[in-house]
């Protein structure tokens, strides 16, 4: 049976699968416990992790140059990364709410969450 969560989830996008519902559920639940609707789901491209490292490495270096931190999760991700074989295939849901914007990598293999990019809602536009 599905918890709410995912049921919230797969109503908002019809078109995402059942493993990366499973995988982002965690999630799901930080924002509902902190009565945080979701009002948009997007499923973004499949890429190699040597790919998304190289993406994310980069926004780390800037966020610690421009703003003196990173945004919550950022390093955590970034280190993740790192531990993947290169070619491996990550793919991400965005989860936005009025508040934020929860950026969740997925690994396609084993369908499991590797790490969660948090970013305000008005710095989210300027991505």
């Amino acid at each position: 049976m599905k918890s709410y969560s995912t049921q919230v989830l797969d109503a908002l996008s019809p078109g995402i699968s059942e493993a990366l519902s499973r995988a982002v559920e965690p999630v799901l639940e930080e924002l509902a416990s902190r009565n945080e609707a979701i009002e948009e789901v997007l499923v973004g491209p499949t890429r190699s992790a040597a790919d998304f490292l190289d993406i994310e490495g980069v926004r780390l270096r800037i966020a610690r140059e421009q703003r003196g931190h990173p945004w919550r999760g950022q390093t955590q991700l970034v280190d993740h990364l790192r531990t993947l074989p290169p070619e491996r295939a990550i793919t991400y849901v965005l989860l936005d709410t009025a508040d934020q914007e929860a950026k969740c990598y997925v690994d396609c293999q084993t369908q499991r969450l590797l790490g969660v990019l948090w970013l305000p809602q008005t710095d989210r536009d300027a991505e």
